[in-house]
C-alpha cells in the first residue's frame, strides 16, 4: 500500500475511534449459528422480523439458502428456501436478497435460461406462501455482461445492481459499477443507468435502498478504506444528488465487507462475523445515532376481501399533504403490505386494491412531539365496489366543524376523482354526518346557519297574526357535502354522478369519551 493510503487510513482510523469502540458485534446465537460452519450475509424484512442467509459447511462448499422468522423474541429452526438456486462464485457470494415485505426474492445465477453468465433472477411469494419459480427478467436488466447484487427499493420502484467490468481487485476479482433501473409495469424496466459519482468510482457492489428511500449503503474499494471493500453510507438529496459518502467505521475490516442489511428500526446493522473457530456468524451491531436514517413509521398488514375472506392484492399510497409527493409501496399476492411514513409533515395513507374495483381504507399520519421508530399493524378488509357500499372518506374533514375543508383533504379528493374516472358509469352519494346539532334563538360564535320559520297566532276575536321566527343553528353538513361534490365538479365530474346529501344528527355514532368529533364523519356511498 502507497505510504499516502497508509496515512489516510491512519487518520480515518483516529477520526472514527469512538465510533469503532460504539459498536461490538452481537452473535443472534442459535439455532441460525452454529459452531464452526458457514452462516453468513444476511438480509432482513423492514420489521426486522424475516431473515434470510447462506449457510455452508466450509469455505469451499456451495451454501444453500436459508429463513428464520423471529417470534417472541427468538429466531426459529432455519428452514431451506426451495428453488432459489445459485452458482456462487466469490465475487457473487451473498447476492440474496428479500425486499422488505418479505415477498420478493432476487438473486444472480448462471442457470440455463439467462441472457449472459451471471443473471438477476426474481422470484415472488405466491398467495399460499410459496414461491414462484425463478424468472429472468431479461433485457434490458441483464446482458451479456455479468450483472449480480441485486436489490430492490422499499417501494419495490428501483432495482439496484452490479454490472462487473474487466478491472480486477488487488486480489484478482473483477471489479464493478451500481447501476439502477426504474418499474414501468409489471415485469417492464427502463435502461438501467449507472449511479454517479460520488457513489462509483472505481470498484463498488452491493448497494441497498434503506427504508427511508433516502440512505443507501454500498460497498466500494476506494482510498481511506481499512482494506478491501467497505461499507459506505451516502444520502439522496432532494435535487437528485448524493451526499459525500461516510464509511461504516464502526464495523468495516481489513477483509472484504459487503451485504449488511438494516431493518426498518435504524437502529441495527446485521452482518457476518466469525466465531471462535474459524467459521462465521450472523451478527449485529448498533449503529452510532450519527449513522442512522431518519425517524419512520412502518405500515404493515395483511388485506383480505369482505366478500370472500381471500387475499386481495394490495397497494400502500404515502402522499405529503403539503407537497402532494406520493410514493406507491406493492403488496404481495398473499395480501401482506409493508409501508413507510416519514415523521416531518402530515401524510395521507391509504390501503387500496392494486387492480381496483374495491374499498379503499385512509387513514391519517402527523409528525410526532418526539420522532422515534413507530410500527403499526393493519388487518384490513376492502368490500367490492357494489350499489349501496357504504364506507367512511376518514381523511376529508372540516375546520372547526365548518363547510371549509381542511388542507389535507385534497389528497383524499383526488382519489375520490380517480376512482370516477376509472369507473365512468359510477355515480356516488357524499354523506355528511355531525353528533350534535346546537340551536339557539340569539346568534352566538359557532352557530353559522339560520332557519327562518312562518309563525301564525290568532287572537279570541279571530284576527290572525304573522311573525317571522329566525333560529340559529350548527347543522352545516348540507354546505359540507356539496362543498366536496363541487370540487369532485370542479374537476371534471359531472354533477348527476355526486349527489351529495347533509345527514345532520340524523344517524349518530356512539363514539368513546371524549371523542365526539369522529362522529364528524364523512361518507361515500355507491348509488350506481
Amino acid at each position: 500500500m502507497k505510504k499516502k493510503n497508509l496515512i489516510s487510513t491512519a487518520l480515518g482510523l483516529l477520526l472514527f475511534l469512538p465510533i469503532a469502540l460504539y459498536a461490538q458485534p452481537v452473535p443472534i446465537g442459535v439455532p441460525v449459528n452454529g459452531t464452526g460452519t458457514f452462516e453468513f450475509n444476511p438480509c432482513l424484512t423492514g420489521n426486522g422480523r424475516t431473515m434470510i442467509f447462506e449457510f455452508g459447511l466450509d469455505e469451499t462448499d456451495r451454501p444453500i439458502l436459508k429463513k428464520t422468522v423471529l417470534k417472541n423474541g427468538v429466531w426459529n429452526a432455519p428452514e431451506q428456501i426451495p428453488g432459489a438456486t445459485n452458482a456462487i462464485t466469490t465475487i457473487t457470494n451473498g447476492s440474496f436478497f428479500l425486499n422488505s415485505n418479505g415477498n420478493t426474492l432476487v438473486f444472480n445465477s448462471n442457470i440455463h435460461g439467462g441472457v449472459g453468465g451471471q443473471d438477476i433472477w426474481i422470484m415472488e411469494k405466491t398467495a399460499t406462501g410459496g414461491w414462484t419459480a425463478p424468472v429472468n427478467p431479461g433485457n434490458p436488466i441483464n446482458s451479456p455482461i455479468p450483472e449480480v447484487d441485486a436489490s430492490i427499493s422499499p417501494d419495490g420502484k428501483y432495482l439496484y445492481f452490479t454490472r462487473l467490468s474487466t478491472t480486477k481487485t488487488p486480489g484478482g476479482n473483477l471489479c464493478g459499477k451500481i447501476y439502477v433501473a426504474e418499474n414501468i409495469g409489471k415485469d417492464r424496466w427502463k435502461p438501467p443507468v449507472a449511479l454517479p459519482s460520488p457513489i462509483n468510482q472505481t470498484c463498488e457492489c452491493s448497494g441497498r435502498m434503506l427504508s427511508d428511500n433516502k440512505t443507501f449503503l454500498f460497498a466500494s474499494m476506494r482510498a481511506g478504506g481499512l482494506g478491501g471493500y467497505d461499507i459506505y453510507k451516502t444520502t439522496l438529496k432532494n435535487d437528485g444528488s448524493w451526499e459525500t459518502p461516510v464509511p461504516y467505521t464502526f464495523m468495516n475490516t481489513p477483509k472484504d465487507d459487503k451485504y449488511v442489511s438494516v431493518p426498518a428500526a435504524g437502529d441495527m446493522a446485521y452482518y457476518t462475523g466469525l466465531d471462535k473457530v474459524g467459521g462465521l456468524d450472523i451478527a449485529r451491531y448498533k449503529i452510532p445515532e450519527q449513522l442512522r436514517h431518519e425517524k419512520l413509521t412502518l405500515v404493515q398488514g395483511n388485506v383480505k376481501s369482505s366478500a370472500t375472506n381471500l387475499p386481495v392484492f394490495p397497494k400502500v399510497i404515502v402522499t405529503n399533504t403539503a407537497t402532494n409527493k406520493a410514493i406507491t409501496y406493492m403488496g404481495g399476492a398473499d395480501g401482506s403490505f409493508t409501508a413507510f411514513v416519514p415523521q416531518d409533515g402530515i401524510y395521507d395513507v391509504a390501503i387500496m386494491a392494486y387492480d381496483g374495483g374495491y374499498s379503499f381504507k385512509s387513514m391519517l399520519f402527523t409528525t410526532p412531539a418526539t420522532p422515534k421508530f413507530e410500527e403499526k399493524s393493519f388487518d384490513v378488509k376492502l368490500s367490492p365496489n357494489k350499489p349501496n357500499l357504504v364506507y367512511p372518506l376518514t381523511n376529508i374533514a372540516f375546520k372547526n366543524n365548518s363547510d371549509t375543508l381542511e388542507n389535507y383533504s385534497a389528497v383524499e379528493i383526488m382519489r375520490l376523482f380517480i376512482m370516477l374516472k376509472a369507473n365512468p358509469t359510477m355515480k356516488i352519494e357524499i354523506g355528511t354526518h355531525t353528533s350534535t346539532i346546537e340551536m339557539d334563538s340569539v346568534f352566538r360564535s359557532g352557530l353559522t346557519a339560520q332557519i327562518v320559520d312562518t309563525l301564525k297566532t290568532t287572537d279570541t276575536s279571530g284576527v290572525e297574526t304573522i311573525t317571522l321566527k329566525t333560529t340559529y343553528h350548527s347543522n352545516n353538513t348540507p354546505a359540507q357535502a356539496k362543498k366536496i361534490a363541487n370540487a369532485l365538479i370542479q374537476k371534471g365530474i359531472t354533477a348527476d354522478r355526486v349527489i351529495p346529501k347533509g345527514y345532520g344528527d340524523k344517524q349518530p355514532l356512539n363514539p368513546p369519551p371524549g371523542d365526539a368529533i369522529l362522529n364528524r364523519r364523512v361518507e361515500l356511498k355507491i348509488i350506481q
